[in-house]
């Protein structure tokens, strides 16, 4: 079963932070619905639907942007109380627009989340998430990873609310005054998180992450646990960015939930639950083009907010008369904007004449970026959207760095050759118009960076006068490196020991600089975390505390990566350290067991790719060639030769890291490798797994 909907376009407001557009119902005789906005401009205007238009109720005046809006119930038991938050303060509305709250919280970060239960308050920072009832501060928490999204639940059969925080680096605390109940890692990071339904005596939220996936989480108050579960199977490439629920529409007997994504696709399923499992139903599906912040449902149907301010609705279809006086309405309209757009035209044409005391400013870009996940092939996800149309993004780098085909993308994309120095990559994007969000995949063609590179994008918007604005970002020398929970301590590593007159600050920071994904701050005394590379999955376990710090990894190149960064740090800022390595050369033989598969099966496929080249070409010369070659040449010459420039990079990718695992070993050692590496690069060219592993035997000391 589908609903048929259509697209209607309400309003536009000014550039919209997630979490800011709410519906709500009040209690009055006409019992109409009401959508609550808020933007960047820090206007909140309240609409009604009356004669199948938009309709203003009130409009505040513009202040600090606006990050959170949220309806509170009032003392009848309506959800009608209003509720936003902009810089550290929190203020209140009725439905008829006048401020009954002001709350000025102590909190020293600006508020990136806010969440209203009853006469509960929660509001958050980017490390800070502080509890409020009844105006009054009950508990803090402070988490040293990123806060991404805040929840409230109150436990069965109690008046307890617990706070559910979730972090960028993939951890959800269960968080009551101030003290953590439980913690649980998912797979992947959060990107928010959304009360079922009802919200009435629920111990579990929904979480939605980064891939698009989403999970339940429920409370385990008697083991001090949370549970988490695959609410639906959707893996989407791009993540979740707004969650709404519509309350029945005709024809559901099952609740109806709103999923808008960061690359503009919106959904809308159906949620049947089973005791046994529980399922879903895909209903309508839509793409406006760029990021869905907002998504709610009302009696009307579905309203649609997008990044740049545009209010969409999409509700039942109209009938032929309502349609025809709404296409002379909009005639009208827009008869009205070309005369004003002509007046503006010829004002500016008047401030910018030689004569003319004007000046062109440079206007505010708000841009917003986004990284996803670290994926399967060890690429990563850079998603870019602006208030404006864009023009051209130039991406630099110093770190070698390789740009992957995005589908959903439809710039041109220019490259450079491969250069050295600090152009190891130099690309151009230069898109299509009316384009205002762009997707591009950034991956790395070596296994380890030897130093911490850097990624310059300019982005230049098509606006006069021309301007650019530069995006500055780190990439970690562990690049292929994603945090886990789980280390085995009995297994066979390599061991980098450091000691030295160092805080557990200045370790934490160390950190940081080397792998990617690491909160900013240390949480504990002790402070132990692991990583787990995608590309070799070898792992790296970090144990650091005041004045000592443990690293091992089955991988001796990790364990050279982190020496040198080190060494590096310690005469940069002439401080002395105390550095000892232990170096096992069982642990190089299992890598090479580990990416034997994948270098096995792309050496393959490139020996395939070059003999159809050379069937094909001899083809050409000899029509009746198929009838003169065995049957599996034959087969190679019927498949479409298609050239894979990405999987010969992946190769390379691969050998480079068996060379590097070869010289690292010596050089851990004291050894130089010259007069051996040519001899293993000529192995490789030859690829055979026992034949590299005898020549590892034969020469690892």
């Amino acid at each position: 079963m589908e609903i048929d909907l259509a697209y209607v376009d309400y309003t536009i407001v000014g550039l919209t932070s997630p979490n800011t557009v709410k519906s709500f119902q009040s209690v009055e005789p006409k019992n109409r619905s009401k959508i609550a906005v808020a933007d960047q401009d820090g206007i909140l205007q309240v609409f009604t639907h009356k004669n199948d238009e938009l309709q203003l109720i009130f409009k505040t005046l513009p202040g600090e942007p606006i990050s959170s809006l949220d309806i509170g119930v009032s003392q009848g038991g309506c959800y009608d109380k209003i509720f936003v938050s902009s810089g550290t303060e929190v203020k209140g509305y009725t439905k008829k627009g006048k401020l009954f709250l002001s709350l000025e919280t102590n909190s020293s970060e600006p508020i990136i989340a806010m969440k209203v239960f009853e006469s509960d308050l929660l509001v958050a920072g980017a490390h800070c998430m502080t509890h409020y009832r009844d105006c009054k501060d009950i508990g803090s928490y402070i988490c040293g990873d990123t806060i991404v999204d805040i929840a409230a639940i109150r436990l069965q059969n109690t008046n307890r609310i617990v706070a559910m925080v979730a972090c960028r680096g993939g951890t959800v605390n269960a968080i009551e005054r101030g003290r953590v109940l439980a913690m649980i890692r998912l797979p992947i990071g959060p990107s928010l998180l959304f009360p079922p339904a009802t919200t009435v005596n629920s111990d579990f939220v929904y979480c939605g992450a980064t891939d698009g996936s989403i999970y339940s989480l429920k409370l385990d108050r008697e083991h001090g646990s949370i549970e988490a579960h695959s609410y639906m199977d959707i893996k989407r490439i791009s993540g979740l960015s707004a969650v709404g629920w519509w309350d029945t529409p005709n024809g559901f007997n099952a609740p109806v939930l709103l999923l808008g994504y960061s690359d503009g696709s919106f959904q809308i399923f159906t949620l049947k639950t089973d005791p046994a499992k529980q399922t879903s139903q895909l209903l309508f599906t839509y793409n406006f083009d760029e990021s869905v912040t907002s998504v709610t449902g009302w009696n009307k149907g579905v309203v649609v907010a997008t990044r740049s301010g545009r209010i969409i609705g999409l509700t039942t279809p109209l009938d032929a008369s309502t349609t025809t006086i709404k296409l002379n309405k909009l005639k009208e309209d827009v008869q009205e904007l070309e005369v004003k757009i002509e007046k503006e035209r010829s004002q500016y044409r008047i401030a910018t004449q030689p004569l003319s005391q004007g000046l062109s400013a440079i206007p505010t870009l708000q841009i917003n970026d986004e990284w996803g996940p670290v994926e399967a092939d060890g690429a990563r996800r850079l998603c870019i959207s602006l208030g404006a149309p864009l023009d051209i993004l130039l991406i630099q780098s110093n770190a070698p760095l390789l740009l992957l085909d995005t589908s959903p993308n439809t710039a041109l994309l220019t490259r450079a050759v491969q250069m050295k120095g600090e152009n190891k990559l130099l690309a151009t994007f230069r898109c299509q118009a009316n384009t205002q969000q762009l997707e591009m995949r950034i991956g790395v063609w070596q296994e380890a960076i030897t130093s911490a590179g850097k990624i310059n994008i300019y982005v230049t918007p098509l606006l006069q006068p021309k301007c650019c604005q530069l995006l500055k970002y780190r990439v970690a020398p562990l690049f292929w490196h994603i945090p886990i929970e789980e280390f085995d301590e009995d297994g066979e590593y390599n061991t980098l020991t450091v000691l030295g007159a160092f805080s557990r600050a200045e370790a934490h920071a160390w950190l940081c600089c080397v792998l990617p994904e690491v909160p900013n701050r240390p949480q504990q005394p002790k402070t132990s975390v692991t990583h787990k590379s995608i590309i070799t999955d070898t792992l790296l376990n970090c144990n650091y505390q005041k004045g000592e710090a443990i690293f091992k990894s089955d991988s001796v190149s990790t364990i050279s990566i982190i020496k040198d960064f080190l060494s590096a740090e310690a005469t940069k800022k002439k401080v002395q350290l105390e550095i000892s390595i232990n170096v096992n050369n069982n642990t190089t033989m299992k890598i090479l067991d580990k990416i034997h598969p994948q270098i096995s099966s792309r050496f393959q496929q490139l020996k395939e790719e070059k003999l159809i080249k050379a069937l094909s070409e001899l083809q050409s010369i000899n029509e009746k060639l198929e009838e003169n070659i065995c049957k599996e040449y034959a087969n190679l010459l019927s498949r479409k030769h298609n050239s894979d420039e990405v999987k010969t990079l992946q190769l390379k990718q691969l050998f480079d890291i068996v060379v590097s695992l070869f010289v690292d070993s010596y050089k851990l050692k004291g050894y130089n490798t010259k007069n051996k590496t040519q001899e293993l690069q000529e192995l490789l060219e030859c690829y055979e797994n026992d034949t590299i592993k005898n020549f590892f035997v034969q020469n690892l000391i």
